[in-house]
């Protein structure tokens, strides 16, 4: 017999969010491992659930919401095209640039350009980080060409998509800017330095989680229940 599970947006994402909760506790315990104790590996746990570090456990996930996040849009985008939907370029389009940003968040590319941009502006302070620059210029071109798309929107989706861009850029580049300046003056190994770490990496998490509870929420109203559906197989 087949069987369906409901796949509620209030779960998925609380399941979502206890999952950032315990990545969280988890890394702030590896850096005061690290800075109160002085056992900075662990048998190379440390390093594996640090919010800031590269290629370990909250980089795949982060990795992975934004994967989810790009094949929500994908599918609202096919949606769309088969209804001759005017906008449906715009969440296929969106989709993209989420993929993107799940490649970057497993491979960062955009920390490439730190430092031929640093040097070539000759920039410090809250600018130390230098992928800043193109990475607001990015996100303002978007906001700007996506304007109309808000518009169409239903009212509580647009301003759940607002809260979510605003949540994520805060901590992606207003709390990254004022740990390069930090970093430029104190150095990056250091308790305080991986507080503002955490601090960055909480927003850009909780801004992704609001987005995909928004777009869950979405799919759910105008295309239809999510649903993942089972058949028993009968034995040989």
């Amino acid at each position: 017999m087949p069987s369906t599970v409901l796949l509620s947006p209030r779960r998925i994402t609380g399941f979502l969010a206890a999952v950032v909760v315990l990545l969280t506790l988890a890394s702030l315990a590896t850096q005061y491992s690290t800075y109160f104790l002085g056992y900075g590996w662990v048998f190379g746990m440390v390093p594996k659930f640090y919010l800031g570090g590269e290629a370990n456990v909250p980089t795949w996930y982060q990795s992975s919401t934004l994967l989810l996040a790009a094949a929500l849009l994908a599918l609202i985008a096919l949606s769309k095209r088969q209804h001759h939907h005017r906008f449906a370029s715009h969440w296929k389009w969106l989709a993209i640039i989420f993929l993107f940003m799940s490649l970057d968040e497993a491979a960062s590319f955009h920390e490439l350009s730190i430092q031929p941009i640093r040097e070539a502006l000759h920039l410090s302070g809250f600018l130390y980080w230098a992928w800043i620059i193109p990475g607001i210029a990015f996100a303002l071109v978007v906001f700007l060409l996506y304007l109309r798309f808000l518009a169409h929107l239903p009212p509580r989706t647009r301003w759940q998509f607002l809260a979510a861009g605003a949540i994520y850029i805060a901590g992606a580049v207003g709390v990254e800017s004022l740990e390069g300046r930090y970093a430029e003056h104190h150095g990056s190994e250091n308790w305080h330095y991986a507080v503002l770490v955490h601090f960055e990496e909480f927003g850009e998490i909780f801004g992704i989680l609001l987005f995909l509870y928004a777009l869950l929420s979405y799919l759910e109203s105008h295309v239809g229940p999510l649903e993942l559906s089972f058949t028993d197989s009968k034995p040989l």
